[in-house]
């Protein structure tokens, strides 16, 4: 699944005094996450869905090189379902992977207005917002001074939120999303 987010509630300081920069528009996101094994992807990005019409080509390689270190390698053999919304700059996302994958990829897109289908990713979103909110408060009290979402800083604690979460959170079977991928505990 893949949805833009918005790096926001959880993200800005809990002051309440942050400027704009601070903003839920300001701070557009991309979310993908594995619904088979519960991985997760989060990265900051210029604007919402990148760009009307293509997307930016160094996201199109962060996602498929994420989706091969997944075990979606891609390729002709291969099988992919991406399901987005229906946001035109999604739209142009999930096409460019596609393109960039290879394989046999199935796009899957919810009717208008059913936000629930994209429920996994919703929740994933919410979830790395969380830890990202925690590892940036963690960070400002050990610098004593405040964090802005536009520091280069922010784009690896928003990128090692949603990779901490896919090593190291235990889910209902009491293994991290990397013991059931690689059939062994994550050391690092």
């Amino acid at each position: 699944c893949i949805r833009d987010a918005l790096a926001e509630e959880g993200m800005s300081s809990p002051s309440g005094g942050e400027d704009a920069e601070g903003r839920a528009a300001d701070n557009p996101a991309v979310v993908m996450t594995d619904e088979t094994t519960g991985n997760r992807y989060m990265r900051l990005v210029d604007s919402k869905g990148l760009s009307e019409d293509k997307a930016d080509p160094w996201l199109i390689k962060d996602l498929h090189a994420e989706s091969k270190s997944w075990g979606r390698p891609g390729g002709a053999e291969n099988k992919l379902i991406i399901k987005s919304d229906g946001e035109s700059p999604i739209v142009a996302l999930r096409e460019a992977l596609a393109r960039k994958h290879g394989g046999i990829v199935s796009p899957e897109q919810p009717p208008k207005g059913e936000h629930a289908s994209n429920g996994v990713v919703e929740e994933a979103g919410k979830t790395i917002r969380d830890m990202a909110k925690v590892l940036k408060m963690h960070i400002e009290s050990r610098l004593r001074r405040m964090l802005h979402m536009k520091e280069p800083i922010m784009h690896w604690l928003v990128r090692w939120a949603a990779m901490a979460l896919s090593r190291f959170q235990l889910g209902k079977d009491h293994k991290t999303v990397h013991q059931r991928q690689a059939g062994k505990a994550c050391n690092t």
